[in-house]
C-alpha cells in the first residue's frame, strides 16, 4: 500500500507495518505506544524535544549524533559506553571525586 501526499493524521491499531519505509515524512506529535521497532534504521531524523521512557536501546549504536542538552536518568548503564568508555565506571570516578563515594 502506498501513501503519497497524504496530510492527515494516521490510526494504526495492532498493525504489522515491518518492512515499511518512511521518507520525508512529517511525524511530529506522533505518538507511538506498545511498538516494535527493534532492528529499525534512523538516518537524517529529527528526534529534538522527543521524549523517551520505558524503552529498550539495548545493543542500539549512535553515531553522528547531536546530544547536547540531553538528560538521561533512571536508566539501567550496564555496558553502556561513550566513545569507547564504560559510563558506569566513568560515573563511579566522578562520584569519587566529588566526595560521594
Amino acid at each position: 500500500m502506498e501513501l503519497n501526499g497524504q496530510n492527515e493524521p494516521l490510526q494504526v491499531l495492532r498493525g504489522d507495518l515491518s518492512g515499511s519505509a518512511f521518507e520525508g515524512c512529517r511525524l511530529s506529535g506522533a505518538t507511538f505506544r506498545d511498538v516494535n521497532l527493534a532492528s529499525v534504521g534512523f538516518d537524517d531524523v529529527n528526534l529534538s524535544r522527543a521524549v523517551v521512557s520505558n524503552v529498550t536501546l539495548e545493543g542500539a549504536s549512535i553515531h553522528d549524533a547531536d546530544l547536547s542538552g540531553v538528560q538521561v536518568s533512571d536508566c539501567n548503564l550496564a555496558g553502556m559506553r561513550i566513545d569507547g568508555v564504560e559510563v558506569e565506571a566513568l560515573l563511579a570516578a566522578y562520584a569519587r571525586v566529588q566526595g560521594d563515594g
